[in-house]
């Protein structure tokens, strides 16, 4: 007998459940993907190649791309997953419990966060690609040809009691990066305060010399610029002996953009959004339940 895969389909039970409540409903032909070959069919209901790949993917059975083919053990284990999934889709909305307000509720948490991912996975595709990563490699090599490179982090800080306060946290033994994360008001905290490679022009005047003098892992008292009382770890350097080939430091510029796309994209909406959070929140109105419809 097959062994329920009760922990696998708990993991895939936000993921299909927004996708599966439209699906039991319709008819195949109008839901017909392009391209992607059906891989099973559950009471008229389709399930694709591409859903088996993406949910192997989520569950760290194959990277993401990496082809998976059917008939594949990895491939059949994770379709009798999926349907034994919209099996008990089908039986919860026999059941009613689509109109559950605890349902309703977990299927609006599932759709804020299928919409957010989709969101950053669409900006990256356009973002992380071949061509930005090139530029990215030649600016870097530009950079490099003009003179010895350290890479670093910085906490940003706006006034002197906040510098104390980051002070004495570092001296307590915390890490830079998350104090960094937590406390930094500059460009790449999201990042730990990883600012790259940098050379000594590109820095602020009043930041050359402190930080060229500093041996790796050591860090400055924080110095006042425009932008703020700044205070900069050295985490690694290098010379300009040599260019990288740019197949060997791929991964790491993609890692690189993919935070800072990230990080541009969050900043843009967090500027235009109106958020109140703590003691300024308004008394809450009340409101009716979330619904999400459903074709009878």
């Amino acid at each position: 007998m097959r062994q329920p895969l009760i922990t696998f389909l708990l993991c895939c039970a936000a993921m299909s459940a927004m996708s599966a409540c439209a699906e039991q409903t319709q008819a195949p032909a109008e839901i017909l993907r392009d391209g992607d070959p059906l891989a099973a069919m559950v009471d008229g209901s389709p399930i694709y190649a591409s859903d088996v790949r993406r949910a192997a993917a989520s569950e760290g059975l194959i990277a993401q791309g990496e082809r998976l083919p059917p008939g594949s053990p990895v491939f059949e284990r994770t379709l009798d997953a999926l349907v034994d999934q919209r099996l008990l889709m089908e039986d919860a909305v026999r059941s009613e419990l689509d109109r559950d307000p605890e349902a309703l509720r977990r299927l609006s948490v599932a759709r804020e966060r299928i919409l957010g991912n989709l969101r950053v996975e669409r900006m990256l595709a356009e973002e992380v690609t071949d061509e930005k990563l090139r530029a990215l490699y030649e600016a870097q090599n530009r950079i490099a040809a003009t003179g010895p490179e350290r890479r670093i982090r910085q906490i940003v800080v706006a006034d002197e009691a906040s510098a104390v306060a980051v002070t004495q946290q570092l001296e307590a033994g915390e890490d830079f990066a998350d104090v960094a994360t937590a406390l930094s008001m500059g460009e790449g905290a999201e990042r730990g305060g990883d600012m790259g490679w940098t050379t000594r022009g590109a820095l602020p005047p009043e930041l050359r010399g402190p930080v060229f003098a500093l041996a790796d892992g050591a860090r400055t008292a924080f110095i006042k610029t425009a932008d703020g009382l700044v205070m900069t770890q050295v985490t690694d350097r290098r010379s300009p002996d040599g260019v990288s080939n740019f197949e060997d430091v791929r991964e790491d510029l993609a890692r690189f953009r993919t935070f800072q796309a990230v990080e541009e994209l969050m900043t843009g909406l967090r500027k235009d959004a109106e958020i109140v959070r703590g003691d300024n929140l308004p008394a809450p109105d009340p409101k009716p339940e979330p619904t999400i419809e459903t074709t009878e």
